[in-house]
Parts: structure tokens; sequence; C-alpha cells
């Protein structure tokens, strides 16, 4: 697959005014292999806390064929005991469709885990002991899934309670929802959210289920249920029975038969699914009272999976995906999201978008892609899919950090440019800020380049090596990432040494490239800093002109060639081009890159000089930029109209939908 060829997949997952980033990859030309989980560089500090009992749903589909269809289904549930030392065991039930059985088995394997500061984890597999999942550890719940492997899977994880659960701790309604891959199989696969309401003594009120399937052939449906029930041990493990009418065919249904049910200590979570089927239920309680963007706000963990028949509609291949990350929701309907998206059997992108959201008065989103519903007192969300876009996902708030001393915020190493939250990897060269408390004696300034490594009595260490400082104060230090911090190991240990008394240790991930756009709003979104040839600013005013060169200032484009000093501004001749291959698309459209690299005299700072493209429409377009191993969507750039302004020039943010 080509460049060009990678990013029109990618691409054409973006629509709608406030559409996410589907949750979707593309095969990359770099192939994957399968590891062993390895402990060797990521961070273990906090695997101790966790520990206990949890319940487990785990999904996985694998030999995927290109009209979207899949070899093999698999589904695990059960319980993971983890020791708080780096070891499980998980013990349950196996269903797996290349058995040609319809009853699931016993099934027990050990695994082990690395959970971190920041609660990013690597875990083994329990369905394949020979991948390790990505996923974080949230406050109420685990989420993961798989990197690389042939596999696109998900995987949640809820503690078993520790203190006695009746039926009474059920009750309210909850937002539901699921992905079922009937009888393992895609051209069965339905997707559904919908409201239900417990009455704390074992049964359900009648509810209405809305969702689609693949073999309605996008025309969305439902069913109503009635007479559902459920019963619950004290741990929090039980069943529930859906009902479906009297000779009615399990292909017409979105919903029913018998589920294993979990169900959180305090009531707040569900977890199920059905234990010879190949399926994912998870429930959130409904916010209660007065709902508004401010009741989904702060960092969450997301994993998710999902299966994008749209692209098929004209001509491509069916889309499958797994993807692991986080966002930030900023309780004001703007959010900034990380995805690391897997496609079965192709390598991992870190894809970073924006998207904006606006909370109904029952706690859901609807987009033309996508539904939410939100829950948990906020902490907790579940997106699925509309029309032919089938998908699923969890998220989960992140444990809150806090520190005395110098103290480095594990939840908070993040791209300067873009503010990608904490799953997404760090590139070298790149300039990361870095938030905490009692970081620096003073607010100090670098004068003069290259920046030094020390600033105000104050150091940084990656991976052991100095890093050069812009920027110093108590509660933020702006730094460079040194070009070789990478060169040994896939994560960063990062370290603040102020005047002798050192901060606690944070690890990220890292990356060959981590793009992101400078915008000026210093928000991450919105219009990019992006200025003419004059180098005056691209603006609603001073709008760019197709066939105009523009340059664009980012930064994370990785090293260079040649290679520059660490804290060094890029030299002018010759010179410093990135090494990655770098793409630009503006509404959507490739542009030609005439150069990619270190802009002159200011050290960290990328500049990509790009020419418009005829095709660009009029109005605020996004401005996105692929590596092969990363996707950035979160600036835009002001297109002039051509002549009279006319309704096709558009004011707002603007997306291609798949039939660009």
């Amino acid at each position: 697959m080509t460049f060009d060829e990678l990013a029109v997949v990618i691409r054409v997952t973006l629509s709608g005014s406030n559409a996410h980033l589907k949750l979707s990859c593309v095969l990359l030309w770099l192939i994957g292999g399968a590891a062993p989980l390895s402990a060797q560089g990521f961070d273990a500090s906090a695997n101790k806390s966790l520990h206990g009992n949890y319940f487990v749903r785990q999904l996985a589909c694998s030999g995927i064929a290109s009209d979207g269809t899949n070899g093999r289904a698999r589904s695990l549930t059960g319980t993971m005991a983890f020791d708080g030392a780096g070891s499980f065991k998980f013990t349950g039930q196996l269903m797996d469709t290349s058995t040609g059985t319809s009853t699931p088995a016993s099934y027990s394997v050990s695994g082990t885990y690395a959970l971190a500061s920041n609660n990013l984890l690597q875990i083994t597999s329990p369905l394949d002991p020979q991948l390790t999942m990505d996923g974080e550890l949230g406050v109420s719940a685990l989420v993961a899934s798989s990197p690389t492997g042939g596999n696109a899977d998900l995987l949640i994880a809820i503690p078993a309670s520790t203190s006695p659960v009746t039926p009474a701790t059920l009750q309210g309604t909850y937002w539901v929802g699921l992905i079922d891959f009937l009888h393992g199989q895609s051209q069965f696969l339905r997707d559904a959210l919908f409201p239900v309401t417990a009455n704390g003594s074992g049964g359900f009120a009648d509810f209405a289920v809305s969702g689609n399937a693949v073999n309605w052939q996008l025309n969305p449906g439902g069913q109503v249920v009635s007479g559902a029930t459920y019963s619950l041990a004290a741990d929090g493990s039980g069943t529930a029975a859906f009902p479906v009418p009297s000779g009615a065919p399990v292909e017409n249904q979105l919903i029913g038969g018998s589920k294993i049910l979990y169900v959180s200590s305090d009531g707040s979570l569900l977890l199920g699914g059905a234990s010879d089927g190949f399926d994912i239920l998870v429930g959130v309680k409904a916010l209660p009272g007065t709902v508004s963007d401010s009741n989904l706000q702060g960092l969450l963990y997301v994993s998710g999976i999902q299966v994008n028949f749209v692209p098929a509609l004209s001509g491509g291949s069916v889309d499958w995906s797994s993807n692991s990350g986080s966002f930030n929701a900023s309780g004001t309907g703007v959010s900034i999201w990380h995805q690391r998206l897997h496609a079965p059997g192709g390598a991992a992108t870190d894809t970073t978008f924006s998207s904006d959201y606006m909370l109904g008065a029952d706690g859901t989103v609807s987009e033309s892609y996508y539904r939410y519903g939100v829950g948990a007192g906020g902490g907790a969300f579940i997106l699925t899919g509309n029309a032919d876009n089938y998908a699923f996902a969890f998220g989960v708030s992140a444990p809150p950090a806090s520190g005395t001393g110098v103290f480095l915020n594990p939840n908070y190493v993040v791209n300067a440019a873009n503010f990608a939250p904490i799953t997404n990897p760090i590139a070298p060269g790149e300039l990361v800020s870095l938030y905490g408390s009692g970081l620096a004696p003073s607010d100090t300034l670098a004068t003069g380049t290259p920046y030094q490594s020390k600033l105000a009595g104050v150091s940084v260490t990656m991976n052991g090596l100095p890093a050069p400082l812009y920027h110093v104060s108590a509660g933020r230090i702006d730094a460079i990432v040194p070009f070789a911090a990478a060169d040994s190991s896939p994560y960063i240990n990062i370290q603040v040494n102020n005047g002798g008394k050192l901060s606690n240790s944070v690890m990220v991930y890292a990356g060959s490239t981590a793009p992101g756009v400078f915008t000026t709003s210093q928000s991450g979104v919105g219009d990019g800093t992006i200025l003419h040839a004059d180098y005056s600013t691209v603006t609603l005013s001073n709008p760019a002109h197709r066939g105009e060169t523009v340059l664009v200032f980012l930064t994370g484009l990785g090293k260079t060639n040649p290679a520059v000093q660490d804290g060094a501004p890029g030299p002018s001749q010759p010179p410093a081009n990135a090494l990655a291959e770098v793409g630009i698309y503006i509404d959507g459209q490739p542009a030609t890159v005439a150069f990619s690299g270190l802009a002159p005299l200011y050290p960290g700072l990328y500049q990509v000089n790009v020419l418009v493209p005829q095709t660009a429409s009029s109005g605020d377009v996004y401005l996105d930029i692929g590596t092969p191993t990363a996707y950035h969507s979160q600036a835009r750039i002001f297109i002039a109209p051509q002549g009279p302004a006319s309704p096709a020039y558009r004011l707002g943010p603007t997306r291609p939908t798949a039939s660009d």
C-alpha cells in the first residue's frame, strides 16, 4: 500500500462537521509481528494498584477477508485474578467458532501485566497468550486491545465486588450498548444503543432497542423487549434473560436470549455477553437531573472495535480495526483524542484528532456515524455505530494523580502543539509540555540557541539524556525530546531535577513521529499557525488561495537529515529535512509538499511548505498531516472563495465524506 492509499483510507473515515475519527485502521506497508509481553523498559511501578478479581469479557475476530467476512470468532467470559505483582490467572469459558461446536468450553490461562504510574497497561492477551495488549486501568474498569497480530479484539474488565451485591444494586436507568457478531460472522454483525430500566428486584421494564444489522441492508430497525429479568450473586456476577417473540428468527433481533451479566459494586456499570455467543454488552447508569456538556470532561481511557462497510459502497474493502487510547474532554463541547489503531495483520498507527460534542438532555450524543451514551456520573461512556458503520467503544475516567514536592503529573506529558493525551507517543526532536507542581523556582524562558539543558536550576532527563529546555515554571516545563532518547527503547522515562530535588519518573510511549500543528488559539484545536509566503498569517480576512504555497508550523516530525544538535534550530543551508515521509491533506484533498523539516531560528519547531490544492473547498477546512506511523487531524486553514462569496464558502469546520 502506498502512502497516498493509506491516507485516503484514513481520510474517508472522517465525516460530518462534528464527527469523530472512525475507530478504523488501515494496513500499513510495515507489517507488525506478534511478541510476548516484556516488562523491559515499560514502567511497572503501579502493579500493586491492579489486584484482586475482575470480571472479563473479551472478543476477537480473525481471518478477515477483503469483503469483510471473518474466518474465526472467539469470546471469553470469566474472572481474571490479579496478584498485584505483575501476574494474573484467567478462569472461565471460551467460545470458538473453529471448534465447530455451539457449547462453550472451560478455559484457564495465566499471564503477566505491567501497569505504569499513569495507568498505561501492557497485558498478556487471555485469548492469545503470545500477544501483548495495550490498555489502561481506569477508575472503574480496565480496557485493552492488541496493537499487533491477526485479531481485531477488545477486552473489558470490571472489579468484582468485595461487598455483597443484591438485586437492589441494579436499579434505575442505564444506557446499554452492544456489538454482536451473531453466529460469529460479520455478515450478521449488529450494534445497538438503548436505555433500560432495572427495578431493583430482578426485572427490567419493557424497553425498545434501536440499531442496525448487516443483514438488514442499511434499514435501521429495532425491537421491543418485554419480560426481561436478571439475577445476581453476592460478588456481582449473574445472568440476564431477554425474551424474543416465539418463532422470531434470531437474525431479526438486536438482542435476545440469555447473557452472563456482571455488575459493579456501586451499580454504575454493567458488563456481559452470551457465553455461547460473540457479543459484548456494556451499560452505564444514566446521568441524573439536568445534563450539559460539563458532564463529560477530563481524561478518559478508551478501547473499541469497529467494522466499517462504508468504503465498500464505493468499491473498496471493508475496514476492520480495534483501538486503544484516550481523550480529553473540555466540558465545554470540545475533545482531543488519541487512538492507536490496528487493522488485523497490520501495524498500529497513532491517530490524533479533535471533535466537538453536544450532550443531549438524556446524556446522549448523536452524530452521522456514531451514537454515545454518557453515564456513571460522567465517568464512563459507550459509543456505538450508525448506518453502515458498526462500532463499539467503552471509555472510562482516568484515576486522578497528585503528589508533593517536585511532582511531575504522570497523566499530562503532551505534545506542546496539539495537546494529544497521554497515550499518544512523543517523538525525537518534539517540543513537549510537562505539567505538575513544584517543577521550578521561577517562570523562566530560555535566551539564545541552542537551548541548554539547565534553566533556572532545573534540568530534565529523558531516558537518562539531558533535554533542552525552552521554558520552566512551577506548573509547566516545555522541553525538547533528545533525538537519541528512543534509540534503544519504545518507551521514554522522564524525570525533573529542581535544584537537586528529583521528581517522580513518568513513562510515555515513544514514536518515530508524532505530528502536532500549532494553533492560533494555543489549545491544539482550531485555526493552525499558518503563514503566507510573505509571512503574514492566514486568517479569515487574509485567507489562503488555491495554488498558493503556505507555511505550516508544527512539532513532532522526528529525526532529520542532516542531523541537528539537540536544542539547536534548523539550519538554512542546507535545510534539515524530515526523514519521515510527510503527506498533507487540505479539505481531504492531497496537497503537494515542497519541504518538510526543521524551521530555522526556533528549536523544536518544524515547518511544512505546502501547495493548496485547486480542488479544496472554500471556508475553514481541515489540514491533516500523515506520516508512516501517525495521522493528525486537529488544525484548520481558511481558504478563499473563488469569485464572490457563495453558499460553498463554509465558515464551519468541514470534513471529507466517503463520496469525496
